[in-house]
């Protein structure tokens, strides 16, 4: 959400607008935009920020929240409000906390989902009108790079979640090792289950097959990325937390990537299925398997995917498109 935040404070400095954050880190490197930091307790901030707003010179045209729970912070009459919504912070588990929620997103002028299955959840709670943009502000328009790619290089890409369906992933990974089909795996990022992940790839005897590359920078992401052949994430609801989107499979699609993708929540917008990569029931070991194998006995098939991926990313998912698309919609307030 930084990355969204701080891509969307560019591009509306770009524009010619005069920007004011109001975040809850110090960010330290130089802007085009004013930056104001709260680095305080959470349950003071919203206050904090209130009084901050209220008392300062700045009168906006508008005001972006970032959730419906930043909503608390702003003060009335500051500007239209346009809110966003990106899926799990929209479930709830109790009539008071669906009260809240509604109470908030109810003062939004605008409600902006980064998925239409976002949107359906809004709209289940608010009057107020709520339209998709995908929220791929941060991604650059691509530029024509030689291929690198590497023939059943595999990359997975995201926070070590268990709900990213990387453990079933690895147990398919090892149904296909035993059939003799060879294939690299390499996976960046850190979380919860990399440890665990790292043990049951010691168990599976697939240690020589894959690569943990932990955090990785900017840098050697794009090295990561032109290298695979295929983005592994089957991403699955858990409890209430799953996948509004999915930035890392554009991202992938950018690179001209085919993608093995969730069938639920926001994932199957993100990834098309059977057009730019596969939808699969994530907790589904067999069902990542059948996926892989189509993908790996199948160069021509995993080509034309990433190619349909690239395509699509081209003409409606980088920054640039999707920034315009928001700007428009809030013009029209």
């Amino acid at each position: 959400m930084e990355a969204v935040m701080l891509s969307l404070a560019n591009h509306f400095s770009d524009e010619g607008y005069e920007t004011l954050v109001a975040a809850d880190k110090p960010y330290n490197s130089p802007t085009a935009f004013k930056h104001r930091s709260f680095n305080v307790p959470r349950f003071f901030r919203p206050w904090l920020k209130k009084c901050y707003l209220n008392l300062s010179a700045f009168s906006p045209d508008f005001t972006l929240c970032d959730s419906w729970k930043s909503v608390a912070a702003i003060p009335k009459n500051h500007g239209k409000l346009v809110v966003l919504a990106h899926g799990q912070e929209l479930l709830f588990d109790s009539d008071s906390k669906k009260t809240k929620i509604s109470k908030f997103l109810n003062r939004a002028d605008l409600v902006v989902a980064s998925s239409n299955m976002t949107a359906n959840l809004a709209k289940a709670l608010t009057t107020k009108p709520v339209i998709t943009v995908y929220p791929t502000y941060m991604l650059a328009e691509s530029i024509e790079t030689p291929s690198q790619k590497v023939h059943a290089n595999l990359l997975s890409l995201c926070r070590l979640d268990r709900r990213k369906g990387l453990i079933e992933s690895a147990h398919a990974l090892a149904n296909l090792s035993y059939k003799g089909i060879e294939f690299h795996w390499n996976v960046a990022g850190s979380g919860p289950i990399e440890q665990e992940l790292r043990e049951l790839i010691s168990e599976l005897n697939l240690s020589e097959k894959v690569t943990f590359h932990g955090k990785v920078d900017d840098q050697t992401k794009e090295s990561l990325l032109n290298k695979a052949s295929l983005f592994i994430m089957p991403s699955y609801q858990l409890g209430r937390s799953l996948e509004g989107f999915g930035i890392s499979y554009i991202e992938a699609a950018k690179a001209g990537l085919a993608s093995i993708a969730g069938n639920i929540g926001g994932a199957p917008e993100a990834v098309l299925d059977g057009q730019t990569g596969w939808c699969v029931d994530g907790s589904s070991i067999c069902a990542i398997q059948t996926a892989l194998e189509e993908a790996l006995y199948s160069n021509d098939l995993l080509e034309k995917l990433g190619t349909n991926a690239k395509c699509r990313f081209d003409k409606e998912l980088s920054g640039p498109k999707v920034f315009k698309q928001l700007l428009h919609s809030m013009r029209d307030l």
